[in-house]
């Protein structure tokens, strides 16, 4: 059975892109919500972002109930605006 790969990456401002790829017969939940797994084992999913720390946490379970799990823990940073220059 194959486990989880590389999990998540950066997509634009405030969320995160959480894709990779199983057993096509595991299913995948992401922080609890259910993922769909394609034909090929592959899944993904776009989870939004809190200021601060993020846990995500993915988890494959197979039929005949084993899970493997995977957290990551993402830090979104907001941008300060850059000072006007004084005059």
């Amino acid at each position: 059975s194959r486990g989880l790969g590389d999990v998540y990456k950066r997509q634009g401002d405030k969320k995160v892109k959480v894709a990779g790829k199983t057993d096509v017969n595991n299913s995948i939940t992401v922080n609890g919500s259910t993922v769909i797994v394609d034909g090929e084992g592959n899944f993904q999913t776009v989870q939004v972002l809190n200021d601060g720390d993020n846990t995500i946490n993915v988890v494959a379970s197979n039929s005949f109930g084993n899970n493997n799990q995977m957290q990551r823990l993402v830090k979104y940073i907001s941008q300060e605006p850059s000072p006007s220059p004084s005059p």
